[in-house]
């Protein structure tokens, strides 16, 4: 089982994927939170006494300085999070159903942050969850240590643009599978900050300076889109559309879309020729762009790179979807239900669904005065003048028959 299972659960799968003791132990982890145990040293310590604490040994010496550390640990969350934060038990099985004891998480919740880098550019989230593991074993007491894996995170409120951009965090990778699937944890990408450093001191000796150290070092890293050190996405690019170019609009599927274009053509009375080598051509110019947009099938895929806005950022054009692609919130939360049951977050029993914030009408952008991309217009240009030459040929060869057939 992996962290998800424990902490981003699925109101559909939860009850069904596990096996009667396995689903026994996800119970009792669950329990323990939504009661406030699991924040509790001293109820960490009797479970230590009871060898239910993986890493640690179920002694009275070892369960007291376990205890002081996560006492420690506690103070210090409470002090810079206030009650924005949780321990999760997780339950960690050998073989199929063998439980082994409980790994623990430490999950901070950040309502809002404001991310700024060197160009100024700002951005607002809300609601990341930031989760640090502690190893299994990672707890050597004898030294008074313990370790702490990389922060991984993710966002349980999204905005639409941001959905639509499967955008979580600068320094967070995007996700593939699905859009439903952004509530599965991802590794920071850390950078040249001091979070590495202060993890290895903390594994040297536990220190509740150094680890309060170690939060502050975060909030940084949260804060600031570090453009030196290529962030996953940079903010600039949520949008409601894609940054395309030439490469991406050269695809397999631009040829496809070209013929359906040219399939529903009626009237070329409005379009434009021009003749180059002996050739009737047609012209690529607006006549054309305003006869493929009038044709050009309601697909995402097809406008999305096809139709864009004329004015280049960064060199490239800018593509957006249509009103009929922006989903209400309802729809939103209908599409998550249908591909894998509600998502949520448990944060000391309280469930933070997988939500996003339906596109305000003032957002949607205006697309009347959007162009067909230049190199999908060329394109069409050049197919379209193909087939008329064809057609002429075809056209003169029938005619030339027919005079000679009645001569």
């Amino acid at each position: 089982m992996d962290l998800t299972s424990a902490i981003f659960n699925h109101d559909r799968e939860y009850n069904q994927n596990n096996a009667a003791k396995t689903r026994k132990w996800f119970n009792i982890g669950r329990s323990l939170q939504e009661t406030g145990c699991s924040r509790k040293p001293s109820f960490l310590f009797n479970m230590v006494m009871k060898g239910l604490i993986r890493g640690v040994r179920n002694n009275h010496n070892m369960a007291t300085k376990f205890q002081v550390i996560m006492d420690q640990v506690m103070k210090q969350l409470t002090l810079h999070h206030k009650d924005n934060w949780d321990i999760i038990c997780e339950p960690e099985f050998s073989g199929h159903d063998h439980f082994e004891g409980f790994r623990l998480h430490i999950n901070i919740l950040y309502p809002e942050i404001h991310i700024t880098n060197k160009f100024d550019h700002k951005h607002k989230i809300e609601n990341l969850f930031v989760v640090m593991e502690i190893e299994p074993e990672g707890f050597t007491l004898d030294q008074f240590t313990v370790n702490f894996r990389s922060p991984r995170g993710t966002r349980s409120k999204l905005t639409f643009r941001e959905w639509h951009s499967r955008y979580t965090h600068s320094h967070l990778p995007t996700w593939h599978s699905s859009k439903s699937d952004q509530l599965y944890l991802n590794n920071f990408c850390l950078g040249d900050n001091e979070i590495s450093d202060l993890l290895a001191l903390l594994r040297a000796e536990f220190d509740e300076n150094n680890f309060m150290l170690l939060l502050l070092t975060i909030d940084s890293m949260l804060e600031w889109e570090s453009i030196d050190g290529v962030p996953h996405m940079d903010m600039k690019n949520i949008t409601l559309g894609s940054y395309s170019d030439s490469n991406e609009v050269s695809t397999s599927d631009m040829d496809r879309f070209a013929h359906r274009v040219i399939d529903n053509m009626r009237d070329y009375d409005q379009l434009n020729f021009y003749v180059d080598k002996d050739r009737f051509k047609v012209q690529p110019d607006e006549a054309l762009g305003d006869l493929i947009k009038a044709n050009l099938e309601a697909s995402f895929h097809a406008k999305k790179y096809y139709l864009v806005s004329p004015i280049k950022i960064d060199g490239k054009y800018m593509g957006t979807t249509h009103p009929e692609n922006y989903l209400s919130k309802h729809q939103l939360r209908e599409e998550f239900d249908r591909k894998k049951g509600r998502p949520y977050v448990l944060m000391q029993g309280r469930k933070h669904y997988m939500q996003v914030d339906s596109l305000k009408a003032e957002e949607v952008p205006d697309t009347i005065n959007f162009i067909i991309h230049p190199v999908f217009l060329n394109h069409i240009s050049n197919e379209l003048s193909k087939s008329l030459y064809k057609k002429s040929i075809q056209f003169a060869g029938a005619n030339s028959y027919y005079q000679n057939h009645n001569a």
